[in-house]
C-alpha cells in the first residue's frame, strides 16, 4: 500500500480544484441527507416523523425486522451520515450505507417511473463519486488518515 507523500505521484491527484469539487459535492449531499433524515426521523423541516416514515416500510412488507427499526436505521443513516459527509469524516465508509439507503429508495419508488426516482439516481452518482474519489484534501479524513488510502484518493498503478 502506498502512503501519501507531499511530493509523490499520489499527491498529484489531490490538487486544490478537485478537492474543492469534492467538497462541494460532499456539502450538497450532507445538506440533502440531513434535511431528509431530519424529516423522516425527527419531524424537522416540516416532516411527518418516524411513525409515518415507518408506515412506508410496513406497507412494502420489509422482512425480518419491524418497520419502525427499518425506519430508524434509514433516518439515522441519512441524518448522521449527512453530518459526517459535511465534516468529511469517514466519508468513504458512510457512503456505503447511504448508497444502500438510496437503492432501497429506488426500490420503494419503482412503480412511479423515471420522474419519481431521478433524484435518487443523482444522489447515487454523487455518493459514488465520494466513495471512489475520496473526500479530498479539505476534510477531517485528510487530517486524521494522512498515511492511508482513506485520504489519498485514487492511487496510480505502481510498476514493480
Amino acid at each position: 500500500m502506498t502512503s501519501c507523500s507531499s511530493t509523490g505521484p499520489a499527491r498529484q491527484n489531490l490538487g486544490l480544484a478537485p478537492s474543492l469539487g469534492v467538497l462541494l459535492v460532499r456539502l450538497a449531499l450532507g445538506c440533502i441527507f440531513i434535511y431528509y433524515g431530519g424529516q423522516h426521523g425527527f419531524g424537522y423541516f416540516g416532516g411527518r416523523g418516524i411513525h409515518t416514515f415507518a408506515d412506508t416500510y410496513k406497507f412494502n412488507h420489509f422482512p425480518v425486522l419491524p418497520a419502525l427499526v427499518w425506519a430508524w436505521m434509514s433516518a439515522g443513516v441519512e441524518f448522521f451520515g449527512g453530518m459526517l459527509l459535511i465534516a468529511g469524516a469517514l466519508s468513504r465508509l458512510i457512503c456505503i450505507p447511504l448508497l444502500i439507503d438510496m437503492f432501497v429508495a429506488l426500490w420503494l419508488q419503482r412503480a412511479g417511473g423515471f420522474g419519481s426516482y431521478d433524484f435518487n439516481l443523482a444522489l447515487i452518482a454523487m455518493l459514488s463519486l465520494v466513495l471512489l474519489a475520496g473526500p479530498g484534501m479539505i476534510a477531517v479524513d485528510a487530517l486524521l488518515f494522512r498515511r492511508c488510502l482513506w485520504s489519498c484518493g485514487p492511487q496510480p498503478i505502481q510498476k514493480s
